[in-house]
């Protein structure tokens, strides 16, 4: 226990500072379970740097021991779910509303700036709008390199059902599409 604050603190009070922390410590993102693992570790090679250089005579009180005591201790706090290792972000996805003003601006701008051929614009677009539906990856539906045969998305792939509803009028929103993707690197 330390005595005063000009009193070099043990390994055995980094231990405690840093366990204490990682229980106490709120995450600033909201829905993120516990604090990051790489967040702890920064914080304490932080206090180990500031403690270092107040108390010339921190190595004889903390040394490699102390240090893999508490790497022990982190790996425990991470298996037992209480520190995230690696990255930890909130899942986030693209929504009808960024597609619907990515696909506007698109047009807009090929009207405003000029285009070559309104093919390659509507392909395009029709490229981008395809992989957010069907949540694929390009070589899912366009042809990658080193492939020679049919291995991309055909006419064949794609369904197209009109509704036959009668108090419906034939319309856009009456129209889905069954699309079956038959070259997929992963399962999905």
């Amino acid at each position: 226990m330390i005595s005063s604050p000009k009193d070099c603190p043990t390994g055995e009070d980094i231990f405690r500072f840093v366990d204490t922390m990682t229980r106490h410590i709120v995450p600033a993102i909201r829905d993120k379970s516990a604090p990051s693992l790489v967040t702890i570790q920064a914080i304490w090679y932080q206090c180990i740097s500031v403690l270092n250089f107040r108390h010339h005579d921190l190595k004889e009180n903390y040394g490699k021991h102390q240090i893999a005591r508490i790497n022990v201790h982190l790996d425990q706090l991470v298996r037992r779910g209480l520190l995230i290792k690696g990255r930890w972000f909130k899942k986030q996805w693209f929504g009808f509303r960024v597609i619907e003003k990515l696909s506007q601006v698109w047009l807009e701008t090929a009207i405003s700036q000029g285009c070559i051929s309104w093919d390659k614009v509507l392909l395009k677009l029709l490229n981008v709008v395809m992989l957010s539906t069907l949540a694929a990856r390009c070589g899912d539906i366009a042809r990658s390199n080193f492939y020679k045969g049919d291995e991309v998305l055909c006419w064949k792939d794609i369904e197209l059902t009109l509704s036959s509803d009668a108090t419906i009028s034939p319309s856009v929103q009456s129209l889905t599409a069954k699309i079956r993707l038959r070259f997929l690197k992963a399962s999905k």
